[in-house]
């Protein structure tokens, strides 16, 4: 099959897991089965299962982020995503993003400190390099996240 139409249904079946009912739980099992299933469906190509891997775990993030849950889960499923790398330095900027101000959420002002100024310092190399809109508008939020919380 021809892996652009395994990729469209893997992203169907991770939004209606995403967005459909069920517990946490129910939602990562489901999840751990269609990674399961998209990873052997793409066996013979390692670039789409690691960026299928990585998708799931941004789900996973993302999940464990809105639903409120404590920032040890959140911490397991961010060290996961960040072992798998990241597809471009926007992506792991957002996501960066996204985790300093689950801790900040969660009461945890030194590990959003840490967080953040890491990856501005790494994204203002990133951008003296090369040109990124995106690059540029998530330093911007990064920066002002440390302004604002006195970073």
């Amino acid at each position: 099959m021809d892996p652009k139409q395994i990729e469209s249904e893997f992203v169907k079946a991770r939004t209606a897991v995403f967005m459909g009912a069920g517990t946490q739980r129910q939602k990562i099992g489901q999840l751990q089965r269609i990674e399961n299933e998209f990873c052997r469906r793409l066996a013979r190509e390692p670039r789409l299962r690691l960026e299928l891997k990585r998708r799931i775990a941004e789900t996973l993030l993302d999940m464990s982020i809105s639903r409120g849950q404590t920032l040890a889960t959140c911490r397991a499923r961010f060290k996961g995503l960040v072992k798998l790398g990241f597809t471009d330095i926007e992506q792991k900027a957002h996501y960066h993003l996204y985790y300093a101000r689950a801790a900040l959420e969660r009461g945890h002002p030194q590990i959003a400190r840490n967080v953040t100024n890491r990856m501005v310092q790494e994204l203002r190399r990133s951008l003296r390099r090369r040109r990124s809109i995106l690059g540029r508008k998530l330093l911007r939020l990064l920066e002002e996240l440390q302004s604002s919380q006195g970073f």
